[in-house]
């Protein structure tokens, strides 16, 4: 992910750097590095492969800033949302995706729990203990 010319890395992302930056230079062998980072000899080969080739950028995930191929599209949840609006606001999570089922639209009761979270139309909150 690039930010305004910035490279932001995860920390396995800069030990790789390291890494394969000592295996360069030659203090490191590759098969020591790869046991250091917990990769197989054969994964710390292509990763270096990539890191000679594209640079910083070649130790990054490809598809990291992307949506996840398994996410629902983005009018399905705002028709979602639209009809919890509209109908169950009133309703937890679980009662209304069973409703939401009903009215022909499947979907998990932590998804949309999420969403109702994200959105701000949920919270949870914990019965108040009776005292004894």
């Amino acid at each position: 992910m690039k930010d305004e010319g910035h490279l932001i890395m995860s920390q396995i992302e800069r030990v790789l750097k390291v890494l394969l930056e000592s295996v360069k230079a030659g203090y490191l062998t590759l098969k020591e590095a790869s046991e250091r980072v917990g990769l197989s000899y054969r994964q710390m080969k292509r990763r270096k492969h990539r890191y000679l080739k594209e640079g910083d950028t070649g130790l990054m995930h490809r598809r990291r800033g992307q949506a996840s191929s398994r996410a629902f599209p983005k009018d399905f949840k705002q028709s979602v949302l639209a009809l919890y609006r509209e109908r169950y606001l009133d309703f937890g999570p679980t009662f209304a995706s069973e409703k939401l089922l009903e009215d022909g639209s499947k979907l998990h009761h932590d998804t949309l729990r999420k969403w109702l979270l994200a959105e701000g139309l949920w919270s949870p909150h914990r019965k108040p203990s009776v005292p004894m």
